[in-house]
């Protein structure tokens, strides 16, 4: 029974990576105009720390701060930034 829960563990962590890769990758090449290594560079940093503290709240700051780096405005930034750590 263990080996199939893992089995379907595995294979929702290939679809998150799949999703993560392939369509948000895509996205950011295609409609945002922005290479996905670029993103990464500056991403990095907040999604590595939100996994650490569990907290998408927390990571606001380093969210805003790689939102900048980026170059999104500070005002669409602010707005996407707080309502997406508010719905979560």
């Amino acid at each position: 029974q263990f080996l199939s829960l893992l089995k379907y563990v595995l294979v929702v962590i290939a679809g998150f990576v799949l999703q993560v890769l392939l369509v948000y990758g895509t996205w950011l090449f295609l409609i945002a105009r922005l290479s996905p290594r670029k993103f990464w560079q500056h991403a990095k940093e907040p999604v590595l720390y939100s996994f650490g503290v569990n907290s998408s709240l927390a990571t606001l700051p380093l969210t805003l701060k790689a939102l900048k780096n980026l170059g999104v405005s500070t005002r669409a930034s602010s707005l996407g930034a707080g309502v997406a750590t508010n719905l979560n």
